[in-house]
Parts: structure tokens; C-alpha cells; sequence
């Protein structure tokens, strides 16, 4: 009878699994090309895996958004640019306008196409989309971000994507930010805010409504004197002055040794200082040569003033002449502006000193919210309290109806070449009306907004193309990391396998000759 030896099959057992374990293993890792098919074959280098994977996951995402992103940058990048390109051809013109005034009525009608088709291209440009979803309206998509008037309705918040740790691009823009827009409208109290519109438009939209406009009803004499001194009859007279529907007179003679006007000056006087003057306001204009001219101006801009005579004054001075509309184009506008031109300037209680800067000389006008001061109050007052203004160096005010229907403060100085600019002691009035400036000004300040806009994309288009093949190296050199740890090198683990098949045969035959041992074979 054989006795087994329990201390050699545990043995044989045990290596047993051993052997198959090891077959199992460089099996699988052929079949999968891995070598790291459980975490315990390495635990060290799984984690070291597991952590580049996450990484590469990631490179992964951020180049997704950037192939994302590039399309959006790309169409926003070239809106603008065709924006810019039609500003640049369209302010050539502007300035041709403000040169050489318009020749005649069919050049007027052809100039006012052209800017009406170049506001509605920028419009249209400012509302681009791809598929569904507008870029320059912010989180407010599915939306035209600007209105027929251009007046942005979209959300400053912009939705972003991240493509790098701590770097995002815009999928869409905050068109404020990125069309120039400036101040607009009537501000809101409430709020503490005005519409914005773009500046280009803006500036367009003025330009097309001057030419569209009536005359501006501000006057001058066709005949001009020495000095305002000077005598203005010979006769004595009544000057009849309508203004609507009411009328108003003044008398003058030849007696310098009388009370009543006789001089240019004192006529003028007499007329601002007429108790029943229903908004006529009378200046001396001074022609480049030096000439002085008289003046007269309605405080609403539009309503015309008619004089009549029954003495030689008017004969003397040659009749009146309107400055003509297209002079407006020479003017300064105030950014915002009121519903109506009797709307009240400021709040009750607030009142201020508005500084008008003409060139190198100031004057100043009180105003206040009380309408039972003699302070100006309304957008009217204020201009006739500008105009009549013995300080006044040179600037004529006049009520401004923009396109959008708002009522803004316009100032036109009788030397183009001079600069008009304000000051609010207070700040009640400015912040209610803005700044003013020339149109050409407003223009090229909403055109500097959108070039700076398309740099700024043109800037993220950058970071793509920085950003991207430094992504995409990274991630290749990462898969090879990743390799190294993870996959199977074929050679070694044939080797192993064959090493580890043989042994495997020679455990098997070495149990097989020895598993029928008993005492007997030992026995001679």
C-alpha cells in the first residue's frame, strides 16, 4: 500500500498556482496589450496612470473648447473687422461733409443713402449668429442684441469656456464692450443709467437726420458792422419780432443822447432784456474778418423768427438768413437728453452752475429744478438763458431732436475751429445730459471701442494658437507616459510566458514521476 507525502503535493499545489496565475497573466496581458490589467499588478504605476489620464481627459476638454471657441472668435473677429473697414470708408466722407458742406440736394440725397446703408450694415453686423445663437448679445443669446435704433438690449454677462487652468475664451461678447456703444437716449433715474447705442451709429444717425432736417432757425443779419457800437439806423423805428405765434417790438432811433437803442450792442440788449419776449434770443455773431453781425435764436431750434421794420434797421442790416442745417453737422450734442424740451433739466432741489468752455473762454449759466425761479429749469430755458447770455463769447444753443426722438442740449460755436466743451459744479444737470462733443468726435470714439474690441479677440485668438499645440504635445507625451506604465511589452512577456509554459511542464512531469513513490521503489 502507498503512502503519500502530504508535504510534497502541498508543494506541487502550491506552485501549482503559481505557474497558472503566471500563464493567466502574460496570457492576458498579450490578448489586452496591457500589463496593468488589475491595480495590484502595480499599484504605484496604476495611480501614476490613473493621475496622467485625468490629465490627458482634460488637455482633451480644453482642446475640444478651443476647436469650439476658434469658429466663434474667428466669425466675431471678422464682424468687426468688416466693421471697422465700413467705418473707415464711411468717415472719409464725414469729413469731406464737414469740409466742403453739401452741394446741392441730389448730393445730399446720395450722401444720406450711403450713411443710412452703412448704420444699417453695422446693425446688421452687430447682430451676427452662428446657428441660433447671436455672439454679441452676451448670455442673452437667442436674441437680436441691438435694436433697429442700435440701442443694445442683450446682458453684460458673456458665457465662457475654460482652455487652460485659469484661462477662458468668450463664446459670446458683451456687445457694450465690443460694438462701442456710448450713452443714449434719456437716463433713467431710477436706474441710474441710459441706453447705450453703438457710437458709430450714433454719430451716423445724426449725420442722417441733419440732412433730413429743417433749417435751424438761428439767424444772422446778411450785413455785418465795424464794431457792436456801430449805429444801426438812421431813423428811428419799431423792430417787429414774431416767434410762433407771439410777437414782440422794439424801438430804436439815430440819437445816441436818447434812452432808446441806437447801437448794435443795445439792440441786442434790449431785445434779451425784453420783459415780453416769448424765447428770442439776440447775439452778436463775429465773422472771421471780424465783422459784427446780429444774431437772433429760438429757444427751441425749430420754431422760425420773422422780423419786420418801420424804420431802416432792417434795411440796414440786410434782412436775415438762417445759418442753414448743415451747419448743425459743425455742432456739439450733448450724449443724452429728455422726452420733450419743457421736461424739467433736474430733479426739484437740485440746482448747479453749468461752465460752457468756448476756445479759451468760459461763461456760466445757473440753473436749478424750481420753476418759479428765474433760473432756467427746462431744456428751453437753458437755451435761451445760453444764448442771451451777455458772457456769451460765441456759442449759440439750440434744441436738438435726435433720430430716436430724444431732445438733446446742441451747442454750435461761431469759430468752428474752437472747441466747446461743459462743466457741472454739481453734477446734477452733466449726468442727465452727459458730455458734448462733435459729432466726428463721437464717431471716432465709438470707432476706437470697436477696433480695441477686435483687438481684444484678436487677442484670444492668440492664446488658441499658443495654447493648442502646447495642449497637444502635452497630451502625446502624457499617452506615452501613460504607455509605459500601462502597456505590455510583447517581447519580455512572450519570453516570460515561454519561461513560465516550461516550467510549468516541468512541474507537471516531476509530479507525475514522483506521485506513485512508496518504500518498495527503495527496497533492492
Amino acid at each position: 500500500m502507498r503512502v503519500p507525502d502530504i508535504s510534497f503535493y502541498n508543494t506541487f499545489i502550491r506552485n501549482n498556482e503559481i505557474k497558472e496565475n503566471k500563464l493567466a497573466k502574460y496570457t492576458n496581458q498579450l490578448s489586452s496589450g496591457k500589463k496593468l490589467l488589475v491595480p495590484s499588478d502595480n499599484t504605484v504605476d496604476t495611480v501614476k496612470a490613473q493621475r496622467l489620464r485625468r490629465i490627458t481627459d482634460t488637455l482633451a476638454t480644453y482642446n475640444r473648447n478651443m476647436d469650439q471657441v476658434q469658429t466663434i472668435l474667428d466669425v466675431a473677429e471678422s464682424t468687426l473687422g468688416n466693421i471697422v473697414d465700413a467705418s473707415q470708408e464711411a468717415r472719409v466722407h464725414i469729413v469731406q461733409v464737414l469740409n466742403t458742406g453739401v452741394m446741392d440736394a441730389e448730393d445730399a440725397q446720395i450722401l444720406r443713402d450711403y450713411f443710412q446703408s452703412v448704420r444699417d450694415y453695422i446693425v446688421k453686423q452687430a447682430n451676427v449668429s452662428i446657428g441660433d445663437s447671436r455672439l454679441f448679445g452676451g448670455v442673452k443669446a437667442q436674441k437680436d442684441p441691438f435694436n433697429n435704433s442700435a440701442i443694445y438690449q442683450g446682458e453684460s454677462l458673456e458665457t465662457k469656456v475654460p482652455v487652460s487652468k485659469g484661462v477662458e475664451l468668450n463664446t459670446t461678447f458683451n456687445g457694450i464692450e465690443y460694438l462701442g456703444t456710448l450713452n443714449s437716449g434719456v437716463y433713467d433715474t431710477t436706474t441710474n443709467k441710459a441706453s447705450q447705442k453703438i457710437g458709430i451709429v450714433k454719430a451716423l444717425d445724426d449725420i442722417i437726420n441733419i440732412i433730413d432736417g429743417n433749417e435751424l432757425n438761428i439767424y444772422k443779419s446778411k450785413n455785418g458792422f465795424t464794431s457792436e457800437n456801430s449805429p444801426v439806423a438812421s431813423t428811428s423805428g419799431t423792430l417787429t419780432i414774431k416767434y410762433g405765434s407771439s410777437t414782440f417790438t422794439i424801438n430804436y432811433d439815430a440819437d445816441p443822447n436818447t434812452t432808446t437803442s441806437t447801437t448794435l450792442q443795445e439792440i441786442v440788449n434790449e431785445i434779451n432784456t425784453s420783459t415780453s419776449n416769448p424765447g428770442v434770443a439776440a447775439f452778436i455773431y463775429t465773422d472771421n474778418e471780424g465783422r459784427k453781425y446780429l444774431g437772433l435764436a429760438g429757444s427751441d431750434g425749430t420754431t422760425p423768427v420773422e422780423v419786420s421794420d418801420t424804420g431802416d434797421l432792417l434795411q440796414n442790416v440786410g434782412g436775415f438768413s438762417s445759418f442753414g442745417d448743415i451747419i448743425k453737422l459743425h455742432g456739439y450734442y450733448s450724449e443724452m437728453g429728455y422726452n420733450s424740451p419743457t421736461d424739467p433739466i433736474v430733479a426739484t432741489g437740485e440746482s448747479g452752475t453749468l461752465t460752457i468752455n468756448y476756445g479759451t473762454q468760459s461763461f456760466s449759466i445757473n440753473y436749478d429744478g424750481d420753476t418759479t425761479t428765474t433760473n432756467p429749469s427746462t431744456l428751453e430755458e437753458l437755451v435761451f438763458a445760453i444764448n442771451k447770455s451777455p458772457n456769451n463769447p460765441g456759442v449759440r444753443a439750440y434744441v436738438y431732436q435726435d433720430k430716436d426722438g430724444t431732445y438733446r442740449l446742441g451747442l454750435l460755436g461761431d469759430n468752428p475751429d474752437k472747441i466747446i466743451s461743459i462743466q457741472d459744479s454739481s453734477g446734477n444737470l452733466q449726468k442727465r445730459i452727459g458730455n458734448v462733443e462733435a459729432i466726428l468726435d463721437t464717431f471716432d470714439k465709438g470707432f476706437q471701442k470697436v477696433a480695441q474690441g477686435r483687438s481684444r479677440i484678436g487677442t484670444q485668438i492668440n492664446v488658441i494658437e499658443d495654447f493648442k499645440p502646447q495642449n497637444e504635445y502635452l497630451q502625446v507625451a502624457f499617452f506615452e507616459l501613460i504607455s509605459k506604465f500601462e502597456d505590455a511589452d510583447y517581447v519580455s512577456v512572450i519570453t516570460e510566458l515561454e519561461k513560465t509554459r516550461t516550467a510549468y511542464e516541468a512541474l507537471l512531469a516531476s509530479f507525475n514521476q514522483n506521485k506513485d513513490l512508496s518504500l518498495l521503489n527503495f527496497l533492492k
